[in-house]
């Protein structure tokens, strides 16, 4: 299949490059490629004379059974027997009923060719054999118009076999078909049948008897040949390595099918095609002259594959098919033996140029035949010009294939220095101490106007590998430098020039230049990595064993474009800080600028601001991990007080300080850009990238990525200004995509399912390329692949490397070395991996290969950095891991920091634990291990501790099940979700189609609480589900996990997964969560942000005070000293003291006013205040003592009641939740709502206005409300809830 804009035809460029490289190199590798093509031609001949025979003689036969037609129609006309009279078809209709052929053969092929690939060759094309001889015998049954047309239409569609076979052979075909018509007219007549019926009948059975040999005889591919030796199936499967058919090759997909149809040469083979077909036709009868024309086209066909010139040899035979035919139809009509003579020698040109297509062609010729005697052959003259077109196409082709060549080849002794020197402007340092290798430089055509360059280093010492090696911005120029590190592995290592010289920031080169810029967007490193894999296979004479690619930035862009276009070029690939989206990332950097300029402007932000900036960033996020070390970890989790940054901020140093418009500056370029209309383009940068944000906001007027982007690649206009850019702008690039660059394609399975591996990493302080553009490009591929995140970890993994900026270095000493594309030659000319550290522990591109090559998981890789963090002499300085997103390196809390032995790989939920904590624990632990009474105050712990419906309920009498104030027939639409962690109880119900909600309870009650909630939302027309947490209402405990955010998690997407509807996906639900359910749903929109839609929050937990719990409360539930069934008995004491004991400290009468020790709340009032909560004086409502009244049913015969309290009220996301409520403020604004009661004393409003609204980004970004009651609010002020929650849903 003809690839697009692909470099050319790689036997015309692979043979003379390999045959002049044989002749520089080695005598070693001389004798082993001269040993190696005896072998080639011993196989080809060997298979030659099982194939070539039996192809030439179906096609024969095919193309037999199509001409006679004509034959047909004159046979045996002189007494009314011909085709044409006995089907009473006028001429018009004849001609049409021939024509339809072509319309089969047209609408068949490509569809034949795609089955020929699906089914083993031999029993396809046996298949059509045998059908097309049936079809050709049919044809003799035929009787009228109808009838021929239908089956010239099937006979077109089954011609679809003959373009597989040898096309030689239709030349005599032709010829021996009118001397068999000859002879079948003699049996005109016989058993009542007229001789044309008979002559379709006898051509007919030979077709059908020849599937046969096809089914048995003909071979599928080499490698499952049974009469080829293994060897020799070894060397054809060698042969046919790189673009031949195999057997294990995957199927055409749609997109080949597209590229191929978009591909121009494709039509210019067409034309050329075509244009051959009217003379060939017009003389595919004569029979010397068909004879003569076989062996001439055997001859012709021969040569051009010896001499490896095709294109050539087809321009020569038709010109002298040309110069023939121009010679016939000048002579006068009685020069007969002349004319004959001529059309000799136009019809060997024509025959051996390429094969007819055109059979319709023929009718019309011979109907209309040639007045040898009356008129001048004009149509001679038609035909000349038709080869003449022919020869002047394939010459043009040719041209345009004809484009490799060697600029430069040179054998390096150990220790060489190589490369182009300043002639390179983007890679002018050439790389130094070098094996010893052989250099070559290639420079490819890759359309008439443009061309590219590459390098490649053979080295002496081989792996048995291949590397390509990628570009950075928009320079110019092979990455020798590169090029130097990954050839010191042993690789045989490829760059590309991308078709230009410039350098990484000009962008001019691109000016009216699309064929550049489509060299510089993706063909240039796909035909490099093409031509280079061959070339290395031949310079070695076997072939790779593995394909890798390195790249970052520009090469990041690079290999993701080519992975995906081209999932087999590589095994493994590396890349990092990738430039992908190239239509949203170029014009975000415009739109960066114009947050920024113009200078006089009051938001401008000069330079010299961004260091204090960058400090005060470290300052408010650095401890976000655990640890201070000046090394910001988890910038999503870093919501910036910009406040802080302003001149008006208490002790501000007024000489680097923002104002309000800065400030804003600042918070723009940090927030994602969403066009006027609403539409997401593009993420901002991270916090912790300050020091090097001056690449996108501090060039004059703007950085040359954006502005020349606009100029040079979508506008053709260098006039244009930062002053005229507006929104159109991205419009116009995604609807251009200059040079089809954008690597957008997140569907990888043809990647995944061929074993390909692929690493993504990229540093969290780069200032140019923004990071969360990779994390967006990570989610988009794992939403592409099923949502399955272990899954898609399986073949790639992204790394994020702390404190480290564009492709390497760092401002803040972070770890950053890790064998990454570009970072060895940052440490020196003669640098490979990481020096001292050359191990796939310490390298990315060694772990890749144990990854790909061994199926050792990548599951972290440790990073270096120096005193003088680009100075390896200076001494190792710290070592820290990588780990893949969404995990990050956790200090052990008492190890070295500097050293990697002291962190692993963790949750970032999980944060890092001080020194102190760790050792008091250690002691805690220690004396409770020694305690005598451990078995008998620590209980085992089951895996799953049934609920009350599972076990206990069936056992119940009626009177105890009729005292359940919650039944299990609640709401409509229950289920039961069997799960590894136990069943859960689900309800789900309202219009299918309506908005989708999930209600998610509190930490003691069950659904029952929110009845008052979802039943209005399903009258709205909402579909509702809601489900009972672990251990509460009607579902099954597990007994052996921690009831924590992960836990919960993964209780959410169980319940949505057994739907039958599609609850996941882009903005796929609204979620309300109430009390503990806030919590929960606070951080599940955090951990899934695309997901939720509209997130509302009713009293929610995760950032109650622990001031406000007392001291006491803390140490018995929080600290794990107190023995669980002691703790278990001390919570179901007091969840059955009674209602008015419970709350009665929190209302105060007439005769006592609350003391500040009774002020304190515990964690059995959170569970109490869900059921009851009266404020003042009143008394608990009916539905109150319902809730209560079920939580008391609930201890005594729920199991798992009491054991998942203690483990929420110890595990579950009630305080401190801080980081999860800061990532709410990169929601869109206005589609978070918090409500919280007037009277809640648990969630105290003025706590969580002081504490919660700056995390989330205050009233401008959510909805904040107080609304009547306390605590319980959603079910003792229902209608209160329910006309904030419609407002905010827009459901009034």
């Amino acid at each position: 299949m003809a690839e697009k804009d692909a470099p050319a035809d790689i036997e015309k460029q692979s043979q003379p490059l390999t045959e002049e490289l044989e002749g520089k190199e080695s005598r070693t590798s001389a004798e082993l490629l001269a040993a190696r093509a005896a072998q080639e031609r011993a196989l080809i001949r060997r298979q030659d004379k099982r194939i070539i025979p039996l192809s030439a003689s179906i096609y024969f036969l095919a193309y037999l059974d199509r001409s006679n037609i004509g034959n047909a129609k004159v046979l045996n006309s002189s007494t009314h027997n011909d085709m044409q009279t006995e089907t009473r078809t006028t001429n018009f209709q004849f001609n049409i009923a021939l024509m339809i052929f072509l319309i089969g053969y047209f609408l068949f092929e490509v569809p034949s060719n795609i089955l020929l690939k699906k089914f083993r060759p031999s029993r396809w094309l046996a298949f059509l054999m045998c059908s097309w001889g049936l079809i050709t015998i049919g044809i003799g049954g035929v009787h009228n118009y109808a009838q021929i047309t239908g089956v010239r239409l099937l006979l077109g569609a089954f011609e679809a076999v003959r373009v597989a076979f040898i096309l030689a052979s239709a030349t005599l075909a032709g010829a021996f078909g009118g001397a068999i018509a000859y002879g079948v007219g003699h049996i005109n007549g016989i058993r009542g049948l007229s001789g044309w019926r008979w002559l379709f009948i006898l051509e007919g059975i030979p077709s059908v008897l020849s599937s046969l040999f096809v089914y048995f005889i003909l071979p599928d591919y080499p490698e499952t040949s049974a009469w080829l030796s293994e060897s020799e199936k070894e060397l054809a499967a060698q042969r046919l390595a790189v673009d031949g058919s195999q057997g294990s090759a995957s199927g055409l997909s749609w997109k080949d099918v597209k590229e191929t149809l978009m591909d121009w040469r494709l039509y210019g083979h067409y034309a050329i095609y075509f244009a051959v077909s009217l003379p060939f036709s017009s003389l595919c009868s004569r029979y010397l002259l068909g004879a003569i024309a076989y062996v001439v086209s055997i001859l012709n066909s021969w040569s051009g594959d010896h001499f490896n010139a095709r294109g050539l040899h087809c321009a020569g035979a038709a010109t002298v098919g040309a110069a023939g035919f121009l010679t016939s139809a000048l002579l006068p009509p009685t020069a007969y033996a002349s004319r004959y003579g001529t059309l000799i020698l136009g019809t060997s040109g024509a025959f051996a140029c390429i094969p007819p297509m055109l059979g319709w062609l023929t009718l019309q010729h011979v109907e209309h035949g040639v007045d040898w005697a009356g008129r001048r052959p004009q149509r001679h003259g038609v035909n000349a010009a038709m080869l003449f077109f022919v020869a002047i196409g394939a010459v043009c082709l040719r041209i345009f294939y004809a484009n490799a060549k060697i600029e430069r080849v040179q054998a390096l002794e150990a220790g060489s220095t190589y490369g182009d020197g300043l002639a390179d402007l983007a890679y002018p340092t050439q790389p130094t101490n070098l094996p010893a290798l052989c250099a070559i430089t290639i420079v490819v055509a890759s359309s008439l106007t443009s061309s590219y360059r590459f390098g490649l280093f053979l080295p002496e010492e081989w792996n048995n590998r291949f590397l390509a090696v990628g570009n950075g911005g928009f320079g110019g120029g092979i990455n020798w430098i590169d090029m130097g590190a990954g050839v010191q592995y042993g690789f045989a290592v490829v760059s590309t020039d991308t078709g230009h010289s410039s350098l990484v920031s000009n962008l001019s080169w691109a000016l009216d230049n699309p064929e550049a810029r489509t060299d510089w967007g993706w063909r240039a490193i796909h035909g490099s990595v093409v031509l280079g894999k061959l070339l290395t296979q031949a310079y070695y004479g076997r072939p790779m064993t593995y394909s890798y690619y390195s790249g970052c930035s520009t090469g990041g862009r690079q290999g993701l474009k080519e992975m995906q276009t081209y999932p087999g070029s590589f095994d493994g690939v590396v890349v990092g800080a990738a430039a992908w989206y190239t239509s949203h990332l170029n014009t975000w950097v415009m739109k960066a600028a114009s947050y920024n300029w113009p200078a006089e402007d009051e938001k401008h932000i000069d330079w010299r601001l961004l260091p204090p900036i960058a400090r005060e960033i470290v300052k408010q996020c650095d401890d976000i991990d655990g640890v201070t070390d000046g090394i910001i970890s988890l910038p999503g989790l870093c919501n910036v007080d910009f406040g802080a940054l302003q001149c008006e901020a208490p002790g501000a140093n007024q000489s680097a300080c923002l104002t309000a418009a800065q400030a804003q500056t600042l918070k723009n370029v940090y927030s994602d850009w969403d066009t006027s209309t609403g539409d997401f383009i593009y993420k901002g940068l991270s916090p912790s990238s300050e020091q090097q944000m001056y690449a996108v906001l501090n060039y004059s007027n703007a950085s040359p990525y954006g502005i020349g982007y606009a100029q040079y690649f979508l506008l053709n206009d260098p006039l244009f200004t930062l002053a005229d850019f507006n929104d159109s702008i991205v419009s116009l690039a995604d609807e251009l995509d200059p040079g089809n660059a954008t690597a957008n394609n997140y569907d990888l399975t043809a990647f995944r399912d061929r074993g390909g591996k692929m690493i993504m990493y990229h540093g969290a302080s780069d200032g140019l390329v923004p990071m969360p553009g990779s994390n967006l490009y990570y989610d988009r591929v794992v939403e592409k692949m099923g949502g399955n995140v272990t899954a898609t970890q399986e073949f790639f993994r992204y790394f994020m490397v702390p404190g480290m900026q564009h492709c390497w270095a760092t401002p803040v000493d972070a770890p950053w070395a890790f064998g990454a594309p570009s970072q060895a030659s940052i440490l020196g000319n003669d640098t490979w991996s990481v020096p001292g550290f050359q191990d796939a522990q310490h390298d990315i591109l060694l772990a890749l290969m144990d990854w790909v090559e061994k199926n050792v998981t990548v599951n972290q890789v440790v990073a270096t950095t120096w005193n003088k963090p680009t100075n390896v002499s200076s001494g190792v300085l710290k070592q820290r891991p990588l780990c893949p997103y969404p995990q990050m390196a956790r200090w052990d809390g008492e190890g070295d920091l500097d050293d990697a032995k002291s962190w692993s790989c963790g949750s970032p939920s999980e944060s890092a634990t001080t020194a102190t904590a760790v050792v008091a624990t250690t002691v805690i632990a220690t004396l409770a291990l020694a305690s005598l009474t451990r078995f008998a105050l620590w209980p085992r712990k089951s895996l799953i501790i049934p609920g009350a419906l599972t076990i206990d309920a069936p056992r119940l009498s009626k009177e105890v099940l009729a005292g359940a104030t919650y039944r299990t027939d609640h709401f409509p639409g229950a289920r039961d979700v069997a799960t590894p962690y136990g069943t859960i109880r689900v309800y789900e119900f309202g219009p299918e189609e309506g908005r989708k909600v999930l209600l998610i309870h509190g930490i003691s009650t069950s659904c029952m609480t929110l009845s008052d909630i979802a039943n209005p939302l399903v009258e709205k027309g909402c579909r509702v589900m809601m489900f009972d947490l672990f251990g509460r209402g009607f579902s099954d405990a597990p007994g052996d996990l921690p009831y924590d955010t992960r836990l919960f998690m993964s209780q959410i997407l169980l319940v949505l997964a057994s739907s039958p509807l599609a609850w996941t996906g882009n903005n796929a639900l609204t979620l309300i969560g109430y009390s503990l359910g806030g919590g929960i749903a606070v951080n599940f929109a955090a951990t899934f942000p695309d997901m939720v839609e509209s997130l509302i929050l009713l009293s929610p937990s995760g950032l109650i005070r622990a001031e406000n719990i007392g001291r006491l409360s803390r140490l018995v539930f929080t600290s794990g000293l107190v023995p669980e069934r002691l703790l278990a008995w001390l919570t179901k004491t007091r969840l059955r003291q009674p209602i008015d004991n419970a709350v009665s400290k929190r209302r105060p009468t007439a005769s006592k006013t609350l003391a500040p020790a009774e002020e304190k709340e515990d964690f059995i009032d959170l569970a109490v205040q869900e059921a009851v909560d009266p404020p003042k004086q009143q008394n608990p409502t009916p539905f109150e003592l319902d809730v209560a009244n079920f939580v008391y049913w609930s201890i005594d015969y729920n199991k798992g009641f009491v054991p998942a309290m203690m483990s929420t009220i110890r595990y579950g996301p009630l305080m401190e939740q801080h980081p999860y409520w800061r990532m709410l403020a990169k929601r869109k604004p206005g589609t978070t709502a918090i409500l919280i009661g007037e009277d809640d004393n648990l969630i105290q409003p003025e706590d969580y206005e002081e504490d919660a609204l700056p995390l989330v980004g205050g009233k401008d970004n959510v909805v904040w409300r107080l609304v009547p009651g306390a605590h319980n609010f959603p079910f003792t002020h229902p209608r209160s809830a329910l006309r904030e929650i419609f407002a905010f849903l827009g459901m009034e």
